[in-house]
């Protein structure tokens, strides 16, 4: 696989540097957030295989979401995370198939977290310049806009106030062609 070059990255809340730990989905990833890489390489037809792999920064090996969610009420753990794909052609999004749409997974041979995307070259034909991954599930995103209900819940039951929500931050986006 070669990697591909000159890819440009955007979310919701615009243009993104990749060349320093960024999140993704925004500061509050909520379904329907998204994240979009440009690059006229990675469309090109003459290529084969195209992979978008991401790697994480904050998720440790051993990372528990059921547990680092408790006290938001909501049954959650590391599948619950999903994403659609979709690439952009004359101005319109058309649905991407993805062969595993969770959003977290082990990478091969390793306790590392990651993103792994897949295409081949019939799968891209006809795209324009961007493909596009959207948070689709869990429905309350990361839990931004439970927070203040869980953290309301915890004071008047007199408990511990339940984490932050959690914000995935990528360390670093590769690229291929194959």
């Amino acid at each position: 696989m070669l990697p591909v070059g000159n890819v440009l990255l955007y979310n919701q809340c615009g243009a993104i540097d990749p060349s320093r730990p960024f999140a993704v989905f925004g500061p509050q990833p909520a379904m329907g957030s998204y994240f979009m890489i440009g690059s006229r390489e990675l469309f090109d037809q003459k290529a084969g295989t195209a992979v978008v792999q991401i790697e994480w920064q904050n998720l440790p090996p051993t990372f528990d979401f059921a547990d680092y969610y408790s006290g938001y009420g909501v049954p959650i753990d590391v599948p619950s995370f999903k994403v659609a794909a979709s690439y952009s052609q004359k101005g319109l999004w058309h649905p991407l198939p993805l062969s595993n749409n969770s959003l977290f997974q082990k990478a091969t041979g390793t306790n590392d977290w990651v993103s792994r995307f897949e295409w081949g070259p019939l799968e891209l034909a006809g795209a324009d310049d961007f493909l596009r991954l959207e948070l689709t599930e869990p429905s309350f995103g990361f839990g931004a806009n439970l927070y203040a209900m869980a953290t309301a819940e915890a004071v008047l039951k007199r408990r511990s106030p339940p984490n932050q929500p959690f914000t995935p931050i990528a360390s670093g986006i590769s690229v291929f062609l194959g």
